[in-house]
C-alpha cells in the first residue's frame, strides 16, 4: 500500500474502529487520532457519573444512570418513571452493570427486567460538552436514548417537550431514520453477514463540529444480539471536511484524504466494547458519499463503495474477502424541545 494511501485510511479506519453508535469527528494527523481516542490512561475523561434518558413502548420512558471507575467498570440503574394504562414495563429501578472503553467512550451494559429478560445498553459516552447517545435493547424492541455528564442535568428522552436539561454542545444526534435502495454484493470468500444491515436496522450517529474544528457527518446501523458478552454489528458511513471547510448539500466526497477531507465505511463486529472481526478501505477500495438533503430535522445521504476489504486495524481480524455495496439513508435527528 502506497504512503498516499495508507496513512488517512488507516487512521479513519482506526476512529471507526472504536465507534459503535456515534462518530463525532475525523482525524487528520496521529495528534488528532491521540487527542479522540484520548490516550492517557493516567487522566482518562470517560469516569464519573452519567445520566441518559430514551423512549420506550407505549409512551413510557426511562432514564438511566450509572458510575464509571478507573478501571472501566459501570454500575448503576435505569428507571422506568412513566406509568400508562397500556404500560410494557413495570415502573421501577433496574441495576445495570457492564464496561466501558476508557480511550474511546464505547460503553456496554446489561440488567434484567423481571418477566421481559435481559436488556442491553451500547453507545457512546460524550466528550467536551456534547450529549451523547445509546440505543436499548428490550423485549426484542430498539430504543435510542440520549446521554451527558451528570453534570449537565438529566436530559430529556429525544422527543420530550418538558423537563431541562436537553443535552448541550453543537452535535446533532440522529435517533431513527430509513434506508433505501441498499445493494450489498460480496466477494466469493466474504465470511461475514449477507446483508449486514437490512430496513429494520436501528439507525443513530451524529453531524456536527469535532475538537479540532472539523466538521463530520456519522450515520450508524447496528445490529444488537444478547449474548454473553454482547455482540454489536455496525455498519458505518462518514463524512468529514477539516477546520475552515462546511458540510455542502449537493458535494460528492471522495474516499478520504490525508488533507483529513473525505468518506469512509466500515463494517465491523464487536464482542463488549472490543472490534473482533471487520471490513474498511484497503488500498483499491473506491467510492463516494454525497449529502443530498441537510436540514433542521435531518440529514440524507447516498453512498457507493467497491472493495471494501479486511480491516487491518483489527486484531487477529479473521475477516476474508470483498464487498461492494450503495444506498441512500436519511437520519432524522433528534429533538429536545
Amino acid at each position: 500500500m502506497n504512503s498516499s494511501i495508507k496513512g488517512p485510511r488507516r487512521l479513519f479506519s482506526l476512529l471507526v474502529v472504536s465507534v459503535v453508535a456515534v462518530a463525532f469527528v475525523g482525524c487528520g494527523s496521529s495528534n488528532d487520532l491521540e487527542n479522540f481516542v484520548r490516550n492517557n490512561t493516567n487522566t482518562p475523561v470517560f469516569t464519573g457519573q452519567f445520566l441518559g434518558a430514551n423512549n420506550l413502548a407505549n409512551n413510557q420512558t426511562s432514564n438511566l444512570s450509572f458510575t464509571v471507575d478507573n478501571n472501566g467498570q459501570a454500575t448503576g440503574n435505569l428507571t422506568v418513571v412513566t406509568t400508562v394504562r397500556a404500560q410494557t414495563i413495570t415502573p421501577g429501578t433496574y441495576p445495570v452493570t457492564g464496561n466501558v472503553s476508557l480511550t474511546t467512550g464505547v460503553f456496554s451494559l446489561t440488567g434484567t427486567i423481571p418477566g421481559l429478560g435481559t436488556f442491553s445498553i451500547t453507545g457512546t459516552l460524550p466528550s467536551n460538552g456534547n450529549a451523547g447517545s445509546y440505543i436499548i435493547t428490550i423485549n426484542n424492541q430498539t430504543f435510542n436514548g440520549i446521554i451527558q455528564p451528570a453534570g449537565q442535568g438529566q436530559p430529556n428522552p429525544p422527543g420530550a417537550g418538558n423537563g431541562t436539561g436537553n443535552g448541550t454542545g453543537n452535535s446533532k444526534l440522529i435517533s431513527g431514520g430509513t434506508l433505501s435502495n441498499f445493494v450489498f454484493n460480496p466477494s466469493g470468500n466474504y465470511n461475514g453477514d449477507n446483508p449486514p444491515i437490512n430496513t429494520s436496522s436501528t439507525i443513530s450517529g451524529a453531524v456536527g463540529e469535532g475538537t479540532d474544528g472539523s466538521e463530520s457527518a456519522s450515520i450508524v446501523f447496528s445490529e444488537v444480539q444478547l449474548t454473553t458478552p454482547i455482540r454489536t454489528r455496525t455498519f458505518i458511513v462518514t463524512i468529514k471536511v477539516p477546520s475552515g471547510e462546511d458540510l455542502q448539500v449537493g458535494t460528492t466526497y471522495p474516499l478520504a484524504t490525508s488533507s483529513g477531507r473525505g468518506t469512509v465505511i466500515a463494517l465491523s463486529e464487536s464482542e463488549g466494547t472490543t472490534a473482533v472481526e471487520g471490513w474498511s478501505l484497503i488500498e483499491t477500495t473506491t467510492g463516494s458519499a454525497t449529502i443530498t438533503a441537510l436540514d433542521a430535522n435531518s440529514i440524507t445521504i447516498n453512498f457507493e463503495f467497491t472493495n471494501v476489504g479486511p480491516n487491518s486495524e483489527i486484531t487477529n481480524n479473521p475477516a476474508t474477502g470483498t464487498f461492494s455495496t450503495s444506498g441512500t439513508v436519511t437520519g432524522n435527528f433528534a429533538s429536545f424541545r
